[in-house]
């Protein structure tokens, strides 16, 4: 009855909106800004706002933005955890090498990252969604796995 009397030809505010039809205001452009400075300078971005505000929209708009002949994006929805599973997951995202041991996964994930990186001109994207869930000792992993030549390497 509201789409009639308000001329909508579908339902406002729906979860699964195209990222082509979001609504450009001035917050969302400063943070497609943003999004851009990160994909040509990488590094590690946090995303943070109350429930409800568009944080996943936003995330999706993103992804919709990689190319995906330039960007190897991968998304992570399941924060909570612990780190051998955390491990284990973004291995599996990220096409490594089967491993049983956080030591054996942290190499396959290295080497898959390198792999992309130098072989196939693709830069790796890790999203984490959800973020708020993820355990203290999986943000240290992140520092640690984003650790390349010393330090002064950023794949």
């Amino acid at each position: 009855m509201y789409k009639t009397y308000y001329g909508f030809s579908g339902t406002p505010f729906s979860k699964d909106v195209k990222p082509a039809e979001l609504y450009m205001h001035g917050h969302f452009k400063e943070l497609a800004s943003r999004f851009e400075y990160i994909k040509q300078h990488r590094g590690i971005m946090l995303l943070t706002g109350d429930p409800g505000t568009g944080k996943t929209t936003s995330l999706r708009y993103f992804l919709s933005t990689l190319n995906e002949g330039l960007f190897f994006p991968v998304y992570l929805p399941l924060s909570t955890v612990g780190v051998t599973d955390f491990y284990r997951q973004l291995n599996d995202r990220l096409g490594g090498e089967h491993g049983h041991t956080k030591s054996l996964l942290f190499r396959a994930i290295q080497k898959r990252i390198l792999d992309l990186e130098s072989n196939q001109n693709r830069v790796p994207v890790i999203i984490i969604d959800e973020c708020h869930f993820l355990r203290n000792e999986n943000f240290f992993e992140l520092q640690i796995i984003s650790n390349f030549n010393l330090d002064s390497h950023d794949p």
